[in-house]
């Protein structure tokens, strides 16, 4: 039996939307501002933002030896997330392993948490579960007496999940959802899923059961008593009350508003 080709269609559509929230991007994520430097020393271009120039600063206010330990923090306008492998990539231009700094990342650039320690030769950052908020600010250190790393600039591999949907996205999951209510709508053919329609009760009495002929029998304000239920405790009741003087109380009233009353023996 062919399996249904529809369902899957489906699952790639809303499959590659939700992919819009959180997914490697085909280029890097560079930083785009320098938040904050403190005894840094510009070399090349100065600038360690953008893709790399072969320029930037040096993590000390001196050349090597440093006087000062020098320290950076660069912004990201697209949030960082962590995904499978590298998520962080610090290109120095310098190769030499004793070129040491420490990593931090922030979500609101106050309270940082330290991924540990990096150098030019192991410059690759993996955040592996030891940040879960998105990274929006990384900070650098430096950590050796001897030598300054020669920053270039810093880009992710990973976009954090945007609490805000794109258009674009929410179109596609739309179009996915009434696919799949048409697909189910087709599948069902044949049975009713809408409201059931219940019959009345056979209990329920309409007015119209009732002859006409009886009703006006009974509503006749004239009426003689007739048929009269002789045998039933009563002979003769309409004859015997005007004998006797007593207005007639079986029967209809010639009064306005008069009730006829039937009583059982």
């Amino acid at each position: 039996m062919t399996k249904p080709v529809l369902p899957a269609m489906l699952a790639a559509l809303i499959g590659a939307a939700a992919m819009g929230f959180n997914a490697a991007v085909a280029a890097p994520i560079y930083a785009t501002s320098l938040v904050a430097a403190s005894n840094v020393t510009p070399f090349g271009s100065g600038i360690v933002t953008g893709p790399p120039d072969i320029g930037g600063l040096w993590l000390g206010s001196t050349f090597d030896p440093p006087a000062l330990l020098g320290s950076l923090t660069v912004g990201f306008a697209t949030p960082l997330a962590d995904g499978p492998g590298i998520d962080l990539t610090v290109v120095d231009v310098g190769s030499a392993p004793w070129e040491t700094f420490t990593v931090e990342v922030s979500s609101d650039n106050v309270a940082f948490t330290l991924l540990g320690e990096f150098s030019a030769t192991n410059n690759a950052v993996d955040f592996s579960g030891l940040f879960a908020g998105p990274v929006r600010y990384v900070r650098l250190t430096n950590t050796s007496d001897e030598y300054s790393a020669d920053i270039d600039t810093l880009f992710g591999n990973y976009a954090a999940p945007n609490p805000v949907p794109e258009p674009g996205t929410l179109a596609l999951v739309a179009c996915a959802l009434a696919a799949l209510c048409i697909a189910r709508s087709r599948a069902s053919s044949g049975r009713h899923f809408g409201a059931i329609r219940i019959a009345p009760s056979s209990r329920i009495t309409s007015p119209f059961n009732i002859g006409f002929s009886m009703i006006c029998r009974t509503s006749d304000a004239n009426s003689s008593g007739r048929p009269s239920r002789g045998g039933n405790g009563t002979i003769l009741p309409s004859d015997s009350a005007i004998s006797g003087g007593i207005w007639p109380t079986i029967g209809v009233s010639n009064i306005p508003g008069a009730i006829d009353i039937a009583r059982m023996p």
